[in-house]
């Protein structure tokens, strides 16, 4: 039902124009109107006066589905070639940038070597322009036509920004820790922390079984670099996280993320 659903969309945009202006239509900050008038700009043989039946190009973005269409775009045999190839060339960055490698020795462990994935972070230039958190649950997307998404877990360094926003770039822990101001945008440096361990990716679920995508405002929390490290290498830790997860039970429980302090525990446990 759900293919049939994004099928329908696709076919509402159009399967060339989404995958041409993927990323206009990513962007949430241009507003549709710029989108509507560059594609009548260049595209205009697919320019439709209906525009709302454009707007699906956003709407599959903030259902969590746009793997999902590309898939659906690759698979087609009546599309062009360069239009297919460039579907795929969008998929692999989607996929392989900004992951984080599980060590297949260690089941349910993560590699905490994230510095590629803070200096994306902080490499963003373009600041949001108000506090957002997510209202339902994220829906993951696992392929299930390879293993990839078995062996890595994307993190979305946009998604990151945001949350260092939302916590006007302090650090959530103890804000009267100093920190330093950054020369790129002149605002203070703090690190982006998933407070339910990325590693869970795949394990939350909705009360009728879809997966919860772990990557999301709601589960970031915005730490001074010492408070991140003690984290994940400090042995005392249970007081300040149970500060932390006090403070954001509620946005979690609101995104579909539902787990006990005791089992947030345990998953820390087992970060080495």
């Amino acid at each position: 039902m759900q293919e049939e659903e994004i099928r329908q969309m696709l076919n509402y945009v159009g399967k060339e124009v989404f995958v041409e202006f993927y990323y206009d239509f990513k962007d949430t900050d241009v507003p549709y109107g710029e989108i509507a008038s560059k594609i009548a700009k260049e595209n205009p043989r697919s320019f439709s006066q209906n525009q709302n039946f454009r707007r699906r190009g956003r709407t599959i973005f903030e259902r969590g589905q746009q793997l999902e269409a590309l898939d659906i775009i690759i698979d087609s045999d009546k599309l062009p070639i360069a239009i297919v190839e460039k579907a795929k060339q969008i998929k692999q960055l989607e996929m392989g940038q900004y992951l984080c490698n599980i060590d297949d020795q260690k089941a349910n462990r993560i590699d905490y070597s994230d510095d590629k994935y803070i200096s994306a972070v902080h490499g963003i230039q373009k600041s949001p322009k108000k506090k957002q958190y997510k209202t339902a649950p994220k829906i993951v997307y696992f392929d299930a036509k390879t293993t990839q998404l078995a062996t890595v877990i994307q993190r979305d360094p946009t998604v990151a920004k945001q949350a260092l926003f939302n916590a006007e770039y302090r650090c959530e822990l103890y804000p009267n820790h100093e920190t330093f101001i950054k020369r790129k945008d002149d605002t203070p440096y703090t690190e982006p922390h998933h407070l339910i361990p990325m590693f869970m990716q795949g394990k939350v679920k909705t009360p009728d079984g879809k997966i919860v995508n772990l990557d999301v405002e709601n589960n970031i929390v915005s730490l001074c670099s010492n408070c991140h490290n003690k984290l994940h290498y400090g042995k005392d830790i249970k007081e300040d996280l149970q500060k932390l997860y006090e403070e954001r039970k509620e946005l979690l429980g609101v995104c579909g993320i539902t787990v006990s302090f005791d089992e947030l525990s345990a998953m820390y446990s087992m970060i080495e």
